[in-house]
């Protein structure tokens, strides 16, 4: 093995229990804890949180996992992320870490059964397998071949889901190989349902189905179950894929600086074309960080509020995004934050509108 006698997760919960501890917290970095696992094992952060955080909820005990195909499925997942500036195997890591750290706050942890939450850490997992960093408007533009599988409608999600599901097919990798067949069929169900929501498209429904089910005060018991469990499953992929707005600071900006300049290489790709470039992704024109406002006050926080409302222990969510909203007004001396003198508040509302725009586009 290349990893001698010791998968890598062994050896990085062995060598600090500090970073384990770390996968168990709303507010991660996902930069610093890829790099503290390269130090210590091998070149593989989402096997090494993988285990530790299955068994975190206890699920290879309550299903009888095949830990043997989780280590592999987790190893290929990780193999097939491009090096994109931003959708690649740290934004993994971080979308699962995510989905875990939600996932064991009392109300959800109480709530959300098993085998649903064995569909949302599958689901974090898969939800942008052999991503791209290209846009489904682009992919639609171009006529690639993901658009046309998908009839021109989510064609990173129908395919991110479909390569999911078979993934969980393969020889090796057949992590649900042990559970009925019935819970089986419904964990796969629940995976592909919840990956095809994150698509930008279904965005305002999820905000919406959380609003509506908040008018009934947080969720209880009676109402975990059926639509409404979805909903909030929803929501936490959601909250999750959105994560890097709702981090550290310090991380918050060194994931909108990456997204950026995935923007950037897709508006260059589509100059190259002779294509109309995508907004926010012309490199001389406003980018994404000069956006970020009305992308929190339009976009992110009617989201994190509307989860919030649902779940009241994840309220820390919409108030960290609440802070990086506000550092990009008006940055803390010596802060990490970068702000153009010259944008205006009208500039700003106009760069975000704009961006908002961008996402609409995805609906198509």
């Amino acid at each position: 093995s290349r990893y001698g006698s010791h998968p890598p997760h062994r050896l990085l919960l062995s060598a600090t229990m500090g970073e384990a501890a770390a996968l168990d917290r709303l507010m991660f970095d996902p930069f610093q804890f890829s790099e503290r696992v390269r130090e210590t094992t091998a070149d593989c952060p989402l096997l090494a949180a993988g285990r530790h955080i299955f068994k975190a909820h206890d699920l290879p005990q309550h299903f009888d996992l095949d830990l043997d195909a989780l280590d592999t499925f987790l190893r290929v997942i990780e193999s097939s992320m491009p090096q994109n500036p931003y959708h690649n195997r740290t934004h993994v890591l971080d979308v699962l870490q995510s989905v875990h750290a939600l996932l064991l706050t009392d109300r959800l942890a109480r709530l959300v059964p098993p085998e649903m939450k064995l569909a949302c850490l599958i689901a974090a997992c898969v939800h942008d397998v052999e991503h791209r960093g290209l846009s489904n408007d682009f992919l639609i533009k171009v006529h690639d071949s993901w658009a046309e599988d998908a009839q021109d409608a989510g064609a990173n999600e129908v395919h991110h889901a479909k390569v999911g599901l078979s993934l969980l097919a393969r020889d090796g990798c057949q992590v649900l190989r042990r559970l009925d067949t019935a819970v089986a069929d419904q964990v796969l169900d629940t995976v592909r349902h919840l990956v095809l929501d994150t698509d930008m498209k279904r965005h305002a429904h999820t905000v919406e189905d959380l609003v509506a089910l908040a008018r009934t005060g947080p969720l209880e018991a009676p109402q975990a179950q059926g639509e409404s469990l979805l909903v909030v499953l929803s929501g936490i992929i959601k909250v999750a894929d959105l994560g890097h707005s709702w981090t550290l600071n310090a991380v918050h900006v060194h994931w909108v600086r990456n997204l950026e300049d995935e923007f950037f290489k897709m508006g260059d790709m589509e100059k190259a074309r002779g294509l109309p470039v995508s907004m926010m992704c012309d490199r001389s024109a406003p980018g994404l960080r000069d956006g970020q406002v009305g992308f929190f006050d339009h976009v992110l926080l009617p989201l994190f509020t509307a989860f919030a409302d649902v779940i009241p222990e994840c309220a820390a969510v919409p108030y960290q995004a609440k802070q990086n909203r506000d550092a990009w007004v008006k940055p803390t001396p010596g802060k990490d934050v970068e702000w153009t003198p010259g944008m205006t508040a009208v500039g700003v509302a106009a760069v975000g509108a704009a961006l908002v725009a961008l996402l609409a586009m995805k609906r198509r």
